[in-house]
């Protein structure tokens, strides 16, 4: 058995790979994200504000002085 991972937004393209793994005869599963999308967005515009240097680090050795 081999997994092929298929990552796209694109709601027209998940239908046609569905129908199309479908009419192969391919057996799949779709799994959907448990998290929100604004929540992920949130998440991964705090990812590039660090990778800028728009971010605040905190030195957990000094957390509590």
């Amino acid at each position: 058995m081999s997994t092929i991972i298929i990552k796209t937004e694109n709601k027209e393209r998940i239908k046609l790979i569905r129908l199309f793994l479908e009419a192969i005869g391919v057996n799949f599963q779709v799994e959907e994200s448990p998290y929100n999308e604004a929540y992920i967005a949130k998440i991964q515009k705090a990812e590039q504000d660090m990778k800028e240097g728009k971010g605040t680090k905190v030195d957990i050795n000094n957390l509590w002085k």
